[in-house]
């Protein structure tokens, strides 16, 4: 993940081989969550999940004109990235169940960003573990399963 925060004191931390092992657990686990909750393949090929450990100091011009992040201490934390592969915003419009699982996300995280671009994704800063973080998520995507699953765009019933 490069950085795309838009902070000129933001740095990108190497993970250790703990916070490795974690992360590809965790992605595993979401893997298996949404094939328990039902999504469909294309959602499950498409979610992509990934952390990021960073730190972030403001100051000079940045300080001054106002800008602020909750973790801006140069403490070390990680960023949660949730993307929809191939996914944009347009297939949103079109009921696309990745990007109703992202924007169901989105929603449930709570302070988290957005990126419109190709792919859609939402990140989510934090303090705490990787695998507490794995947790919440799949209980979220169990949360909004059934929500994903009844949209429009989904398979109808013959």
């Amino acid at each position: 993940m490069t950085n795309d925060s838009g902070y000129a004191g933001w740095v990108n931390l190497p993970l250790d081989a703990s916070e490795e092992a974690d992360l590809k657990d965790c992605q595993q686990k979401i893997q298996h969550a949404l094939e328990v909750f039902g999504y469909p393949q294309d959602v499950r090929d498409n979610l992509k999940v990934a952390f990021t450990k960073a730190s972030l100091t403001i100051d000079g011009i940045e300080a001054r004109s106002g800008a602020g992040h909750q973790l801006a201490d140069g403490q070390p934390f990680y960023r949660l990235e949730i993307a929809a592969n191939g996914k944009t915003l347009e297939d949103g419009m079109r009921n696309d169940k990745t990007v109703a699982t992202l924007m169901m996300l989105f929603q449930m995280l709570g302070q988290a960003g957005m990126s419109m671009g190709n792919p859609i994704k939402i990140d989510h800063d934090f303090r705490g573990s990787i695998q507490e973080k794995r947790r919440d998520l799949v209980k979220m995507l169990g949360v909004a399963a059934p929500y994903v699953m009844k949209s429009p765009g989904g398979p109808q019933p013959g």
